[in-house]
């Protein structure tokens, strides 16, 4: 009976907490953006999917989410711009 009572309690003690935990690691989405589109990673950064079809490539790609990254100050979330001609090199096996 010990034993029984014991699972009880806490099986009880985790259903009341786990609904708890999972709701303190996410914040909010910015302003304006859905939260099918909000992706965050902690409570200070995150990333906002957007659905425009800009590809640089002839065809839109479906292997590839487009958007941009925003981190949180004293101000609000903010948008990380990144620079406009990336320093992109091909990588190579040594």
């Amino acid at each position: 009976m010990k034993k029984v009572l014991g699972l009880l309690v806490v099986i009880v003690i985790v259903a009341g907490v786990v609904p708890y935990a999972r709701g303190l690691g996410t914040p909010a989405p910015p302003q304006g953006v859905a939260a099918s589109d909000w992706i965050p990673f902690c409570d200070s950064a995150g990333f906002v999917v957007t659905h425009e079809t800009q590809w640089s490539g002839a065809a839109p790609r479906t292997d590839a989410v487009q958007g941009y990254f925003v981190v949180h100050r004293a101000a609000g979330w903010r948008r990380v711009e990144g620079s406009a001609q990336p320093d992109a090199r091909p990588v190579g096996m040594r």
